[in-house]
């Protein structure tokens, strides 16, 4: 059995004191226990290339880092209080698709949002664009608002509406799907006038002409901390389709070996047997 007297602990050291001192302890032939720790590893290893699971929705992968950063309104010089960013956005009147990406962020953004209004019940984002080909001057509200559910017991806010306004006229969309709690941000994948996305931004007789289609959607109107979103609520449900077919498929084995189940304790023995010592039963055959 090993006796251990001396016990060393040795942090934070350079590798040359390191090594004197458990030179000296050997020299000394003095027993003793070493536990050697750094605040980071002598050696790095590159990492190899990282695959991304998707914007916002990633499994053991880092961030995946955004080519520019969010659309910010700012009502005072101290923080924004509006949030707003897209991977695409593109419009159209029946004619071709126009995209406003470059328009809306970086640096060579051409968008005014000094119309946009906040405060802590209603925040309205306005995106003023001129001279928008087809379009000509252009103007996109998003017109968001915060109340109180006594049913959660906390602030929840909503996008109610998203107007377009467009040569004279206004086209409104009544949307009814996009909520968040009120110190959440609001993601999705897809926010469109399409059938793929009716959902969000609901098709009618007086939009059938339009398609607005934002990729990546996010905004927040409150609750907003510096130049990051929030939590985000995603407009992805829990129940996918894979999930559904997983579910559907596993009561459909559960069914059949329910069954299968009541079959082999519904098996009845024969009560009479034929006496073998006693005549045998004939059983006459007819050509």
């Amino acid at each position: 059995m090993l006796h251990v007297r001396e016990f060393v602990f040795l942090c934070c050291l350079p590798d040359n004191i390191i090594g004197q001192v458990l030179e000296t302890l050997k020299t000394e032939e003095v027993p003793f226990l070493a536990i050697f720790t750094a605040s980071r590893p002598s050696r790095i290893v590159r990492e190899g290339p990282i695959i991304s699971l998707g914007p916002r929705r990633q499994l053991l992968a880092e961030k995946e880092k955004e080519p520019y950063p969010p659309l910010a309104y700012n009502l005072t010089a101290a923080s924004p209080c509006i949030l707003f960013w897209a991977a695409r956005i593109q419009i159209s009147n029946g004619d071709k698709l126009v995209d406003l990406t470059n328009r809306t962020f970086g640096d060579d953004a051409t968008v005014n949002i000094g119309t946009s209004t906040c405060s802590n019940l209603t925040a309205n984002l306005a995106l003023e664009y001129n001279n928008v080909e087809s379009l000509g001057a252009l103007r996109i509200v998003f017109r968001m608002s915060r109340q109180l559910y006594n049913v959660s017991a906390k602030h929840w806010f909503t996008l109610d509406q998203v107007e377009i306004y467009s040569n004279g006229e206004r086209i409104s969309f009544n949307v009814t799907q996009v909520y968040a709690p009120a110190i959440y941000s609001y993601h999705c994948k897809r926010v469109a006038q399409d059938y793929m996305s009716s959902s969000i931004l609901p098709w009618s007789s007086s939009t059938s002409s339009w398609v607005v289609i934002f990729e990546d959607f996010q905004i927040q109107g409150f609750g907003v901390k510096g130049m990051k979103f929030s939590y985000a609520n995603d407009c992805a449900s829990f129940f996918t389709p894979a999930i559904w077919m997983g579910l559907l498929t596993t009561l459909l084995m559960v069914f059949i070996l329910t069954y299968g189940l009541h079959m082999i304790t519904s098996l009845k023995t024969m009560d009479r047997f034929d006496d073998p010592k006693g005549p045998s039963i004939s059983v006459p055959q007819t050509e």
